[in-house]
């Protein structure tokens, strides 16, 4: 499930599947996701990752309007 959402500040883009979930050893920020995250902060915005394993991956990128 993909969900956008725009607040009067923020923009939001929400990402959570029901898989297995994902280690955290492969997500590796300097090898897998360093340019996805250089962006983000470029734009002054964050971006987080929840995993249970075998309750699916989630992520949540939040950015300024």
């Amino acid at each position: 499930m993909i969900i956008f959402k725009k607040t009067k500040n923020k923009s939001q883009i929400k990402h959570s599947d029901n898989g297995v979930g994902v280690s955290f050893e492969v997500i590796n920020l300097k090898n897998r996701l360093y340019n996805v995250e250089n962006r983000i902060l470029i734009i002054k915005g964050t971006i987080t990752f929840d995993n249970e394993s075998n309750k699916g991956f989630k992520t949540k990128i939040t950015f300024p309007k």
